[in-house]
């Protein structure tokens, strides 16, 4: 893993290229203040552990249920003395398997079985029933450094930012400012609430952007945060394109406009790219049926 310095109490830290590649492990931020806080420190299942013993966090923090996010969460947990928080609109995903899964959307049993397989033995996750809820308009202190939860809802029902506004830095999560772009590929994602956190995030006037998966920004940051419209709009334009043609939900899917060809995927992954696809497109049909993009209240 990889650590940077922001200031003398922010530490940005990337995990093994590995653990990004396999969506076992985010870039987080680690607040050394009067007490040390970690959000989404999940390094990967190698390096996490030895991580935590590092640094021993008084607080850790879950910003949304994705196993890229949480699966790091039952090691938090293991802390001495950690409070542990995670989205309050997701603490079940978190506590409750079962539920994790079938809010994943998949359509038949075997996906869902091999999907359960892979998080449990692959990912590593594990419930944690006695998380501690975090709400936006929530503050964690943590003594000189206050962090402001934001709503950015959308790529999930509880996906959440953190403000620190007397430095202007925002950790945007997964907001969508990497390559990709914004991603709503599961049941419980939401395009229109995903739209409104984007404007939600421009409007705090950030300096500095910590991501995710897209590193630190520090030039142009509404403008890039202004680009995860950008990308909506261009999968919107040929979507609605297919539809001037009269095309249904599943022959647009099998166009790839998002992910391309998706057989070149092997099995079952080019399934759930599949899957994600056309979650992804009926979102776009459902908001362009009501003007689309900039139609958006926000």
């Amino acid at each position: 893993m990889k650590r940077v310095s922001i200031s003398d109490r922010l530490v940005y830290v990337l995990p093994p290229r590995s653990a990004r590649a396999s969506f076992l492990g985010c870039s987080g931020l680690v607040v050394r203040d009067a007490r040390t806080a970690i959000i989404d420190g999940n390094m990967g299942p190698d390096e996490t552990p030895a991580f935590l013993e590092a640094e021993k966090p008084d607080v850790c923090v879950v910003s949304h249920f994705h196993v890229d996010h949480s699966r790091w969460a039952h090691e938090a947990a293991q802390v001495p003395g950690v409070v542990l928080h995670v989205p309050r609109a997701e603490l079940r995903y978190l506590a409750d398997m079962d539920h994790f899964v079938e809010r994943c959307g998949l359509p038949d049993e075997d996906m869902a079985r091999s999907w359960r397989t892979w998080l449990t033995q692959g990912a590593g996750l594990r419930p944690v029933p006695d998380a501690v809820p975090l709400a936006p308009g929530d503050v964690l202190d943590l003594g000189a450094t206050r962090i402001d939860v934001v709503d950015a809802k959308g790529h999930s029902p509880g996906h959440q930012a953190y403000w620190i506004a007397k430095d202007r830095i925002l950790f945007c999560v997964d907001i969508g400012v990497d390559g990709f772009g914004p991603w709503y590929g599961w049941r419980d994602a939401d395009l229109l609430e995903y739209v409104r956190s984007i404007w939600r995030l421009v409007e705090l006037d950030a300096r500095l952007l910590v991501t995710s998966h897209g590193g630190l920004i520090e030039k142009d940051v509404r403008t890039v945060l202004l680009g995860c419209l950008d990308v909506m709009r261009g999968r919107e334009t040929v979507i609605a394109h297919d539809l001037d043609e009269g095309l249904d939900v599943e022959t647009i899917t099998a166009r790839g406009h998002i992910y391309g060809d998706t057989s070149r995927f092997p099995p079952p992954l080019d399934a759930a790219y599949r899957l994600w696809e056309e979650n992804m497109v009926r979102e776009h049909v459902r908001i362009i049926s009501t003007g689309g993009i900039d139609a958006v209240d926000h």
